[in-house]
């Protein structure tokens, strides 16, 4: 086994999500990634809209395809609802253990957009 096995296998597989007629695979974040969400977080926590600005990288970084790479620009954010941004970062917040609440397993416990 290789660095680059080891890497690749910690990474995690896009798992599917489904809101209100919409479904896309959503890639689990890096640890580098988690700590550069909050750094921005902290940084930009007074700023109005910053939470909007959060929830947009969320999707941008998390919407991928089969083999975990990014699908989407900043330009292709115009084109989401409200509801199915905020419904995708709650789930990547669940999944990747930054809501609060510890991580969510894809399927198991309490999800606002999943009915299992």
């Amino acid at each position: 086994m290789t660095k680059d096995d080891v890497l690749r296998a910690a990474r995690g597989k896009p798992v599917p999500f489904e809101f209100d007629g919409f479904g896309c695979l959503l890639r689990p974040l890096s640890y580098g990634e988690r700590q550069e969400l909050f750094a921005w977080g902290r940084e930009h926590a007074q700023e109005p809209g910053s939470g909007l600005v959060l929830q947009g990288r969320l999707v941008l970084m998390t919407v991928c395809d089969e083999n975990g790479g990014p699908l989407l620009e900043p330009g292709d954010l115009a084109q989401f609802g409200g509801l199915l941004v905020d419904a995708i970062a709650i789930e990547v917040t669940r999944r990747n253990g930054i809501d609060g609440q510890g991580a969510g397993e894809p399927g198991k416990g309490a999800s606002p957009t999943t009915t299992s």
